[in-house]
């Protein structure tokens, strides 16, 4: 089996975003963030309007989305990471992401700010690569 990495377009976001959500889906934090159908469905048009913006605005958004496709199954998307870049001038988990109604607020930002101390202990405030978020879809 030969796989494609290349960057990812405009047209993958929805996919991505799909992707997103059916890897996680297992995880309860996932559920307890995002509690009912309408909140998840609203999640999934976030990540598609996040991996959007990130897409439109390359490097200058400090990020980058990769995809990894199955050529033999007629360029189908199976993987997707998100990255950020190597940067210094906000913090690691500043993001320009509205949380769609419906979400627990709460655990969203009690999570984001354990990774972001998380991230301070073990990196500090050196220059990283630092993957936001990778999922796998056979």
């Amino acid at each position: 089996m030969v796989l494609q990495l290349c960057v990812a377009t405009e047209a993958d976001v929805d996919c991505i975003a799909s992707i997103h959500l059916v890897a996680f889906d297992a995880n309860p934090l996932l559920h307890a963030q995002f509690p009912t159908p309408s909140s998840l469905e609203a999640l999934h048009a976030t990540l598609s309007q996040d991996a959007l913006t990130i897409i439109r605005n390359g490097e200058a958004s400090g990020k980058v989305v990769l995809v990894v496709k199955d050529p033999e199954a007629g360029g189908r998307i199976i993987s997707f990471a998100k990255w950020d870049l190597p940067q210094t001038t906000k913090g690691i988990f500043d993001s320009d992401i509205t949380w769609p109604e419906g979400c627990r607020q709460e655990y969203l930002d009690e999570y984001l700010e354990k990774a972001e101390s998380a991230k301070n202990r073990v990196v500090g405030d050196k220059q990283c690569y630092r993957e936001t978020c990778i999922s796998l879809c056979f």
